[in-house]
């Protein structure tokens, strides 16, 4: 570690290694000296255009990667103490020690156990877990952005943690913060901070900061949380969903057992999966499922299938299931069951645990096709065993079987527009393949409405309202992911670039530190090897870059292609524009469907994803 990160080339030796000098750097985050424009115009960029040289960093905790009570630090010390990942074990602990008397605060939001209970899991045990603070669009972890937990997820270690992670940073302005209980984290994170050292306090001031919640954990919060902490709804983050360290609990967790009872302090595994807590009247199903998120370990299976898994059928039948509630009902089995267990399906080495599960799935979303359609089958079929017992009938007049054929768009005859009127002509200027296309389009849009578009769900005053309703939030969540599109694009296309120039920079870095030692080190052969290590490392840093350069070689042009094209849309022209006379002008514009379709439900729900 030492060797590769320059070390034994530098006139101060190992001796003067500062603090996660020896981490692995992000090439793609910003690195200010290293990869960031050199003219320095990245500091005073717009506030439109400042998220690209932003910093995304995601916390969490893991409680699989536990360390017994076994050993000392004076007797088992780390061997690199704070020169990569994690910080210096003294300065930590006295960091605690100061502030461990600190009060955190109830949650008030869903009754967080990392909140309401940091003390669990703590019996016989040196770490009950480990934090961390990793890169959020990278999954790399940050330096000296990992320690051990003594007693739950406490915020004091936490803030450690990604104070301690932004030494060297002090130039960034811009951050975004993910984790997934900082909607109770960040309330007194300033006033935690002022207790803190100086040089922790430093890293939180003189920039913007932005509070989010990983995408996945997010639906397990209160609905306040999921409009104010959400990726999807917030500008300038793109597609980061923030989940970068489960991805890489995923792929240790079966360490975790190897290591709980060493003194050393690994980089753990995850959760494994715990977060499911759905309902099913299968039971032997539920089992299984459960089985594959626990990572196959039966034991803590079972445990867990009895306290939260197995509700009485007796139980489902009090939940009193109404037409209503099919959607939400739908949407907790997917939430809760299909995604994470796609998930560890594609984890799991567990040869006889996939088949039952890929039958699983099969039987869950027999149609690849759009989760749409699976989710109403299962929501359907849930009523039609339920209806029965609710004296609940009339909805099968409504909610018929969903055919394949059947989820497709409202014809855009059913729309106003003046270009889609009966007697259409040709507009100046129009080629005839544009003209052909178009007609090709009308005829596509003579087949009839689809019954979803059409079919009334209820006679309630409630539900009239609800298509204008529905179009207006679709239109709303459709903007939003254009704009977080729109970002992924410019923070790609950024970073591609910061990552040419850091290789660029490291190798120059490396070419550097040739013969800086020449005048303390005699031994000629030593300096010769010290010299051919370093023009290797930077010819390899220099070999890296001409292969990405090449990789991505036509991006530009494919990206200003795309610019392009969007830019090249016509607004909508109003009536008297350029349009040559329309003889049909007054031809009556043809009804659009009621309010309470079951259309607008289905889109509405289908974007809830």
């Amino acid at each position: 570690m030492y060797k590769r990160a320059g070390r034994g080339h530098a006139v101060d030796g190992i001796a003067g290694t500062r603090a996660g000098e020896c981490a692995l750097l992000c090439p793609a985050c910003p690195q200010p000296g290293k990869n960031l424009p050199l003219d320095g115009s990245w500091r005073n960029a717009p506030p439109e255009q400042r998220f690209i040289y932003a910093l995304f960093l995601a916390m969490d905790a893991n409680f699989r990667m536990k360390r017994k009570d076994v050993s000392t630090e004076g007797d088992d010390p780390s061997l690199g103490n704070g020169i990569a990942f994690c910080s210096k074990v003294q300065e930590y602990m006295e960091h605690l020690d100061k502030n461990w008397g600190l009060e955190q605060e109830k949650s008030t939001c869903v009754a967080h156990d990392a909140v309401n209970e940091p003390n669990r899991e703590t019996y016989g045990t040196a770490a009950s877990g480990i934090g961390t603070v990793d890169c959020a669009r990278h999954n790399m972890k940050r330096p000296n952005g990992v320690g051990d937990l003594q007693k739950g997820e406490r915020y004091i270690n936490m803030d450690y943690m990604v104070w301690k992670s932004l030494e060297y940073y002090d130039e960034v302005l811009q951050l975004f913060i993910s984790y997934d209980i900082v909607c109770q984290w960040f309330k007194n994170v300033w006033i935690r901070l002022a207790k803190y050292s100086p040089e922790l306090q430093e890293r939180g001031v003189r920039r913007f900061y932005t509070w989010l919640i990983p995408t996945f954990h997010l639906p397990a919060h209160i609905e306040d949380c999921n409009v104010l902490f959400s990726f999807n709804l917030t500008p300038f983050v793109g597609q980061t969903d923030g989940e970068a360290p489960e991805r890489g609990w995923a792929h240790i967790n079966g360490f975790a057992t190897s290591t709980s009872g060493s003194a050393a302090l690994l980089v753990g595994a995850g959760d494994g999966g715990l977060a499911a807590t759905g309902v099913s009247g299968n039971t032997a199903l539920e089992f299984v499922l459960v089985l594959v998120l626990c990572g196959t370990d039966k034991q803590e299976a079972s445990q867990f299938f009895q306290r939260r898994m197995c509700l009485p059928h007796a139980q489902l039948k009090l939940r009193g299931l109404r037409v209503q509630q099919c959607h939400t009902m739908s949407r907790h089995i997917w939430d809760r069951f299909l995604y994470p267990l796609e998930q560890r399906l594609a984890e799991t080495d567990n040869l006889l645990v996939i088949p039952i599960v890929e039958g699983v799935v099969e039987r869950i979303a027999p149609s690849a096709r759009s989760h749409l359609l699976a989710e109403y089958r299962v929501a359907r079929q849930a009523l039609e065993r339920l209806g029965p017992l609710l004296k609940e009938t009339a909805w099968q007049q409504q909610l018929r079987v969903l055919m394949p054929d059947d989820v497709r768009p409202r014809p855009r005859a059913t729309f106003s527009d003046p270009q889609r009127k009966a007697g259409y002509k040709r507009k100046r200027g129009q080629t005839r393949e544009q003209v052909e296309e178009e007609k090709q389009r009308r005829e596509a849009d003579a087949r009839p409405a689809s019954w979803i578009w059409l079919s009334q769900l209820s006679e309630n005053e409630e539900s009239q309202g609800g298509m204008v309703e529905a179009l207006r939030v679709e239109w709303a969540k459709t903007r939003a992911r254009a704009h977080r599109w729109t970002e992924e694009v410019d923070l790609l296309e950024e970073e591609m670039r910061r990552v040419l120039q850091f290789l660029e920079w490291k190798a120059g870095w490396w070419t550097g530190l040739v013969g800086q030692r020449e005048a303390l080190v005699s031994d000629a052969v030593l300096n010769e090897g010290l010299t051919a290590y370093a023009r290797r490392q930077s010819r390899t840093q220099l070999d890296l870059r001409a292969r990405f350069q090449a990789n991505r070689r036509d991006v530009p042009a494919y990206i200003q292609m795309g610019r392009d094209s969007v830019s090249a849309i016509p607004e909508e022209e109003e009536d008297g524009g350029e349009d040559e006379e329309d003889e049909n002008d007054d031809a009556p514009v043809p009804e659009a469907p009621r309010d309470d379709y079951l259309g607008a439900s289905l889109v509405d729900e289908s974007l809830a994803y």
